[in-house]
């Protein structure tokens, strides 16, 4: 899972109309995050084999359940809403520069076999969370 996210990351951040970006929530610098929303769109518009939101958001909730993605203030699963979410390399602000072109080339390589793997976690993610609903 990890390598996914970090495939995942690579290409978001090499992304130059990237969602991936600092913002202020309540007067405070939050460093490269996205609004969940966002994140399912970018992901329905990187890859044929995502073909609808709630895959989408199926396969963000899996990475939050592993620890990869995690919610701004870890309030939230992963909704497919305005909550912002980043990378977990990226809460402490030290991840470092953006990728190498050997980073991303790694990463294209990488993603199709990471969104498959993706794919069939991510509808027993949504499972889990829908369950976990008070």
């Amino acid at each position: 899972m990890f390598r996914m996210g970090w495939a995942l990351r690579t290409l978001l951040v090499s992304d130059t109309s990237s969602c991936l970006k600092d913002r202020k929530v309540s007067g405070k610098l939050v460093r490269k995050c996205a609004p969940g929303t966002e994140l399912v769109e970018w992901l329905i518009n990187l890859s044929p084999i995502v073909h609808t939101r709630v895959q989408a958001a199926g396969m963000w909730q899996a990475l939050l359940e592993e620890g990869v993605l995690v919610h701004v203030n870890k309030e939230q699963p992963f909704k497919d809403k305005c909550f912002l979410y980043r990378f977990r390399v990226d809460e402490d602000g030290s991840s470092g520069g953006p990728p190498t072109t050997d980073d991303i080339n790694s990463a294209n390589d990488h993603i199709r076999e990471a969104l498959s793997g993706l794919l069939h976690r991510g509808p027993d993610a949504t499972l889990r969370m829908i369950l976990r609903k008070p």
